[in-house]
């Protein structure tokens, strides 16, 4: 279950301070896209309701070992294996300094299953950020709900060069979730997982794109889930619609450039195709995300990459580097990328 974060730990490998999000770890240790499900019963069955004595007594301790960190002021660099935080159970992720992704340090019950399931509940509920517990999740975690007359959308991704967030991070980041809710964000690999593999609630997937000139466009995919972390996140994408095409699919004289069922990638834990080398001619790597500077499901590499660096405009051209969704701006970076889930 989440409980809070505070800044402890730099990171030199990308040369810039970031914050380390400390989470305790529930009985099964894996992280919140964790289910266990009674499949014999129908019925889905979590090793602990958030809302137990248990977990709420442990959310308190946690909280406690947080605030006697912020009381040592002193030190302007904490360690983890000198402070009082080491004697609890931790995950960690690494993040921007300026990050407010997850940054309750106060229990908080769940509001909903996700945004959808919010909005059904309440046609009123304005967008902002919210509370959920996945069905099947063994934990709650915010994130920011996009509301409207026609439902409440989760966002898992946004991406438009406002906040100066580097997504050029590590699997650890890609799997926790980076960035400020309400602005440019990764909700997390676990977090998607989770929101993915709820007890008859299938999601669909919608992609919101825009570019620099103002023209918009969408591609929506009305099965979509990823794997569990064993299986790298691998992606599962069904049934498009839209008017941005679908980039995923790729393009049949470009070798390796489909996505459909892809693993997800990080510089630092890569599951592409590349195998010995990838490129052409003089320009050969081992690995995409090293090469286009992101997180992603890369195939060999395949084309979209909506993690890509942010390239404004003159410079937005022709830019292996690029938010690319190339089935509709094929040498552009676009100006902004929004991923959605939606539930019926």
């Amino acid at each position: 279950m989440f409980v809070g974060s505070f800044l402890v730990e730099n990171r030199e490998e990308l040369g810039q301070l970031r914050l380390v999000k400390l989470s305790l770890k529930t009985e099964s240790g894996n992280g919140c896209g964790n289910v266990k499900t009674n499949t014999s019963a129908g019925s889905s069955s979590t090793s602990k309701d958030v809302d137990s004595e248990v977990q709420v007594a442990a959310a308190v301790e946690f909280t406690q070992a947080v605030q006697a960190v912020v009381a040592d002021a002193a030190r302007p660099q904490l360690s983890l294996a000198s402070n009082s935080i080491a004697d609890l159970t931790l995950r960690y992720n690494v993040k921007k300094p300026e990050s407010n992704l997850y940054n309750s340090t106060t229990y908080q019950a769940a509001q909903g299953y996700d945004c959808s399931n919010i909005w059904q509940k309440n046609n009123s509920a304005t967008s902002g950020i919210y509370m959920i517990k996945p069905r099947n999740a063994i934990c709650s975690f915010k994130v920011y709900c996009e509301m409207s007359e026609n439902g409440g959308w989760t966002l898992i991704q946004k991406h438009n060069g406002e906040d100066n967030l580097d997504f050029f991070a590590t699997w650890k980041e890609y799997q926790y979730g980076f960035g400020d809710l309400k602005g440019e964000h990764w909700l997390g690999l676990e977090y998607i997982y989770a929101l993915t593999h709820q007890t008859q609630r299938p999601s669909k997937l919608n992609i919101s794109l825009g570019d620099f000139d103002g023209n918009e466009a969408y591609a929506e995919y009305r099965s979509f889930s990823i794997g569990e972390a064993k299986k790298f996140y691998k992606l599962a994408a069904a049934n498009y619609s839209g008017t941005a095409g679908d980039a995923f699919l790729g393009f049949s004289n470009i070798p390796g450039s489909r996505e459909h069922g892809s693993y997800f990638s990080t510089w630092d834990n890569y599951h592409d195709n590349c195998h010995e080398v990838c490129g052409t001619g003089d320009e050969k790597y081992q690995s995409c995300s090293d090469q286009y500077q992101s997180g992603w499901w890369f195939n060999a590499c395949g084309l979209a990459n909506l993690n890509g660096v942010w390239h404004a405009p003159p410079r937005h051209l022709h830019r292996s580097t690029s938010v690319s969704w190339p089935s509709w701006k094929f040498a552009e970076s676009l100006k902004f990328s929004k991923m959605y889930l939606i539930y019926n």
